[in-house]
């Protein structure tokens, strides 16, 4: 293996969020609980060897000069001999601190295991090396003794901030943050995962860098991990890189509360000490794939059911006679795929709503043309985006009478269709709608005014015009038939580039959304279509994102979001967004203009009227109230404007 690891790149950015910490700390500790015996079996010794690699790894960077010095750890017994190794090869070691190593316990029951072994820090270098060093960590100037560990200076003055000013010692938190870029949401960061700069296994001795980043995106850190990895490989380790960059790569929640972190992987979950914190901090790393004999579950960061939608029996029974149902939407993807914002929102209801979610039921589902409806026995309403049963030459015909009954009669015995709807991973597009519109209804409460005391919160549509910056480069994704791309018509002059991709482009409806395009930005010469090919690049050199919610009925939302990173603003826009809105600001958008609905029975009213995008449209004015969360008070203003009429 060599050191040419694909390495995700993203801003860095200089503030992190401080850690509130209580003052007390608990005894060091390490516990192991395996997910089978069988991963225990096949990982456990794979684990052993990558740790002492990296420890390894760590020595010999030293000895072949990459570092000046090093930290290393030994346990009593070797001490002796290993210093004596170092002084024949022309370097000294000096022990700065002895302790017993953490109780560390493997087993499926998890019984206490005995005592730690003794073991002991040495600092170890070319003695002039040493020396400076050591005089460094006395008088605490973390800035020259990183650099002689090989640290880099922006990495040390940001660990001297954490330790030295706000007093905390596992960096976990703040390394998180300062990848945010933003203001995190109810303690809970989320990001994509990193491989060279993952910590989160370091309590296994699994990690690349000896040292805390300053963030995830570090570049001088990331090409410390890669010269590293080169001296792993120089040294015979290249099997064990190979199964840790496998590791590194997988969904890793890392969680802390009361001195108390856990750490949440595929294969295990990691229990160990930490600061001592009075509520809950959580960072997530969505990872790039999972271990080929993971086991499946319903929560991050478990694989999900492979199981599809489509292939359950009581589907295929209800669709016996019916048509085909996508060749207008794009199909999808069905490898593994890490858990988006559509499953987070799931995530907090069955939390946060689990009382309410427990005593309510599906009363009535329609799927009725263009609009997905579900109505709970509490009154909820929610609705969503299917692209389905459009009248004009595009008509797809599909059995909406039958499908609808199936559906409901499936929830008299599954209240809420979590076995065919919100469980499974792979479901195709009209099911997705489905699945969006209940977790609108079911985020009913979530949404309230009251709720969203901690957000910035107006009644009215977006105008975009106030929002935008001179020189800004706009992209606006599947926005076709939108109010709020008209505007902007006044502001383009002093925008640099205005971008426009859209789902249809790569449909029956190109020539519809041409049209669109045409009358919304035809007489402005910064503006341009770009096709769906050029959308990732697009969105990641643009200073403002706006996405249509009904990215997230074709499962495109998460993408847009993880190449947005660098945008000052991400807003989603639409009906299809109307649900708890902290999934969507953990994942970095900045603002959500959707809309309430106002007035029961909307089902009813469906299915006397169709909406059709070719055609005569029915206004759904009268029940819907438009609404804008902000997600700080700190953040810009929202701009308010005049009611959009109909998006669609």
């Amino acid at each position: 293996m060599n050191s040419n690891l694909e390495i995700p790149t993203g801003t860095r950015h200089s503030s992190a969020t401080k850690i509130e910490c209580m003052p007390f700390n608990i005894a060091p500790f390490v516990r192991v609980s395996w997910a089978s015996d069988r991963l225990k079996a096949k990982w456990e010794s794979r684990i052993r060897r990558v740790a002492e690699a990296c420890l390894a790894v760590e020595e010999n960077s030293v000895l072949i000069g990459l570092r000046a010095c090093g930290l290393i750890t030994l346990t009593s017994s070797i001490a002796a001999s290993k210093t004596l190794s170092w002084i024949r090869s022309g370097f000294f070691g000096v022990p700065i601190d002895s302790y017993r190593s953490p109780n560390r316990q493997s087993s499926a029951n998890c019984s206490t295991s005995a005592e730690g072994t003794a073991i002991e820090r040495y600092l170890f270098g070319i003695a002039a090396d040493v020396s400076r060093c050591q005089t460094a960590l006395e008088e605490h100037d973390d800035v020259t003794a990183a650099s002689l560990l090989g640290c880099p200076p922006c990495c040390a003055k940001f660990a001297s901030t954490a330790l030295r000013e706000w007093g905390v010692s596992d960096l976990t938190w703040p390394s998180a943050a300062n990848s945010f870029g933003r203001e995190p949401i109810e303690d809970m960061i989320e990001l994509t995962g990193e491989v060279i700069t993952n910590q989160l296994w370091r309590a296994l001795g699994v990690r690349i860098l000896p040292h805390f980043p300053c963030g995830l995106g570090c570049a001088p850190s990331i090409e410390l991990g890669k010269s590293l990895v080169d001296v792993a490989c120089s040294s015979g380790f290249d099997e064990e890189m190979k199964w840790m960059a496998e590791i590194l790569a997988w969904p890793v929640e890392w969680s802390a509360l009361h001195g108390i972190a856990q750490i949440k992987t595929p294969i295990l979950k990691i229990s160990t000490s930490t600061d001592a914190t009075p509520r809950k901090y959580t960072v997530r790393l969505s990872g790039s794939a999972y271990p080929d004999d993971a086991l499946a579950g319903n929560y991050f960061p478990y694989i999900p059911p492979a199981k599809k939608f489509t292939e359950k029996r009581g589907f295929q029974l209800g669709l016996i006679n019916a048509n085909s149902l996508g060749s207008v939407s794009q199909p999808h993807d069905h490898a593994p795929r890490a858990r988006g914002v559509l499953d987070a929102v799931y995530d907090r209801l069955f939390e946060l709503e689990k009382t309410r979610v427990r005593d309510v039921n599906i009363s009535r589902l329609c799927t009725s043309g263009y609009y997905t409806a579900v109505e709970l026995s509490d009154g909820s309403q929610g609705i969503a985006t299917n692209f389905f049963n459009i009248r004009g030459p595009y008509a797809q015909h599909y059995e909406q009478t039958l499908y609808d009954a199936v559906l409901n009669e499936f929830a008299r015995t599954d209240s809420l269709l979590e076995e065919f709807i919100i469980r499974p991973s792979y479901i195709d597009p009209l099911a997705q709608s489905i699945k969006v519109a209940l977790a609108n209804a079911l985020s009913e409460p979530l949404v309230a005014p009251d709720m969203l005391s901690g957000f910035q919160v107006n009644d009215g549509a977006l105008n975009l015009g106030e929002v935008l910056e001179c020189g800004d480069e706009v992209m606006f994704v599947d926005c076709a038939g939108s109010a709020v791309c008209r505007s902007i018509t006044d502001c383009t002059s002093r925008l640099k580039l205005v971008n426009f991709c859209d789902l249809g482009l790569e449909s029956p409806f190109r020539a519809e959304v041409q049209d669109f395009f045409d009358t919304v930005f035809g007489s402005c010469g910064n503006a341009r279509i770009i096709e769906n090919a050029g959308k990732e690049g697009a969105c990641r050199s643009a200073s403002v994102v706006v996405v249509e919610a009904n990215a997230i009925c074709t499962d495109s939302l998460d993408k847009v979001l993880d190449w947005s990173q660098n945008a000052r603003e991400v807003l989603v826009i639409g009906r299809s967004y109307a649900m708890d809105p902290v999934p969507l600001f953990r994942r970095g958008a900045t603002g959500l203009s959707t809309y309430r609905i106002m007035k029961s029975g909307l089902i009813d009213y469906m299915r006397r009227h169709d909406c059709t995008v070719t055609g005569d449209v029915i206004s759904y004015d009268s029940w819907f109230a438009p609404v804008q969360i902000r997600r700080s008070l700190d953040a810009m203003s929202p701009a308010i404007g005049k009611s959009v009429n109909e998006e669609f």
